[in-house]
């Protein structure tokens, strides 16, 4: 089986002030919806969980009340631990190690149902994949203000989401972790090939962007 992550417990304090961004409205619709909504144009997704802050719980379970593939949770501190609730909350219902979790921010709205389904098919056939779209400018790394790295361009990438695994991987990496390495993991792939685990890159899409930004906001707004 395959089920849906929405990661939206986050702060998102730089867009929206008092209201996390994933709340603000993009023509006069929340920007969750949209994400959620994307999730429940591929009905191959048994449920989906949308992970949310306690205070934003009651929120959302009147806004997903009459969707009933949608299952409303509580996030955790982090990102890291409000993945491990949404894959506990799977399990809890009947999930097995070989099912697909696909994990999808919320801040990003305009996810295509074509992206998922190719996230989630690398995923069953790979274990885990993660969307990501080559870096079209040059990366350097850089220490104390000067350059030390300049890694060669069409070897970089910038990672997307979704980001797809199997119940089982996640649950053996995630319980290998110290507890100071599950504080700073930031992104399950990142998680996973720290770890040693081969991660399936799937070509992204430009328009799966992250909004972190009121300029971001602005731009969803024209679109």
């Amino acid at each position: 089986m395959v089920f849906g992550g929405i990661c939206a417990a986050g702060s998102g304090s730089r867009v929206g002030g008092e209201v996390p961004k994933q709340f603000l409205p993009i023509k006069g619709k929340p920007m969750l919806a949209y994400s959620v909504e994307a999730f429940l144009r591929v009905s191959e997704i048994e449920r989906i969980y949308v992970a949310v802050s306690e205070n934003w719980s009651e929120y959302c379970e009147k806004l997903f009340a009459g969707e009933k593939r949608v299952c409303v949770i509580s996030g955790g501190a982090n990102r890291a631990e409000t993945v491990e609730r949404i894959v506990n909350a799977v399990v809890e219902n009947g999930g097995g190690d070989d099912d697909i979790i696909a994990t999808h921010d919320a801040a990003r709205p305009f996810v295509s149902g074509e992206l998922i389904r190719r996230c989630v098919k690398a995923a069953e056939e790979y274990g885990v994949s993660g969307a990501a779209i080559a870096a079209t400018d040059t990366v350097l790394r850089c220490e104390g203000g000067f350059i030390t790295d300049a890694p060669p361009r069409e070897e970089m990438f910038l990672a997307q989401t979704p980001q797809c695994f199997k119940v089982g991987v996640f649950r053996k990496v995630w319980g290998d972790l110290s507890e100071e390495d599950k504080a700073k993991a930031t992104d399950v792939c990142g998680m996973m090939f720290r770890a040693g685990v081969k991660v399936k890159i799937v070509e992204g899409e430009k328009g799966c962007f992250k909004i972190t930004t009121a300029e971001g906001l602005e731009l969803a707004e024209k679109l």
